[in-house]
């Protein structure tokens, strides 16, 4: 088997686990970055950040950010206010409702990635969780 047929059904998988992702974030009303970014607050035990520490994290502009944290604080999902200590940083928070829809999506997205993966036992399972690792830490030094 040559890397051409494994990397292909790799993408193949990709594609499939994203068109199924969509599906579910557009049920809430999310996008693809929408759900990356709040779920990136989520994952915070404070469950806020600032714009610049965002960008870091979405690899993205500081116009696209701004775009972005205005759409998502027009849904009603996050907040912006002035740091109390410093007033030229911006803290960007998750709101109830931002929080209650990340966890609703991320729930379905998880089922998701069951359905994509369930013709897997669990040895298979670990194989192929140690045959990507294995690659991304070979690649860039992260998995």
């Amino acid at each position: 088997m040559g890397s051409l047929e494994v990397v292909s059904r790799m993408l193949r998988v990709t594609r499939l686990f994203d068109r199924d992702r969509d599906d579910v974030l557009c049920r809430f009303g999310l996008e693809p970055w929408s759900f990356d970014m709040l779920a990136a607050l989520r994952r915070d035990p404070r469950q806020q950040s600032t714009p610049g520490e965002l960008m870091a994290a979405m690899l993205v502009t500081s116009g696209t950010m701004t775009t972005r944290l205005k759409s998502l604080e027009h849904r009603g999902w996050i907040t912006r206010t002035p740091d109390p200590g410093d007033r030229r940083i911006v803290v960007v928070e998750l709101t109830p409702e931002g929080r209650t829809v990340t966890d609703e999506a991320f729930d379905e997205v998880l089922a998701c990635q069951r359905v994509l993966i369930r013709s897997l036992t669990a040895e298979e399972f670990d194989s192929a969780a140690h045959i990507l690792k294995k690659i991304l830490l070979d690649h860039d030094g992260h998995a």
